[in-house]
């Protein structure tokens, strides 16, 4: 059985620090953030003009780390019940 909690809390920090992460590097190098986008998702972000807000980084950073939270938790309940069997 996987514990629920530890994958859910593992999930939290490592979302956490890969948003930390990803914001330092487009706020250190806007345009080496925006190239390597367009190479990610094959669409042209160099042209897209955005500035990133501290509330915009906050609301970002809890959005998405409460979004892997909850993947993580759902996904390690689905697993024990399948597992169960």
């Amino acid at each position: 059985m996987t514990n629920v909690r530890a994958l859910t809390i593992t999930g939290l920090i490592v979302a956490a620090a890969t948003y930390v992460i990803c914001a330092a590097f487009v706020a250190l190098a806007p345009e080496a953030a925006s190239t390597l986008g367009t190479y990610i998702t094959h669409i042209d972000l160099t042209k897209v003009g955005r500035t990133v807000t501290w509330g915009g980084a906050f609301i970002g950073f809890v959005s998405t780390t409460a979004f892997v939270g909850i993947v993580c938790g759902a996904s390690a309940s689905i697993y024990n019940r399948l597992a169960r069997g």
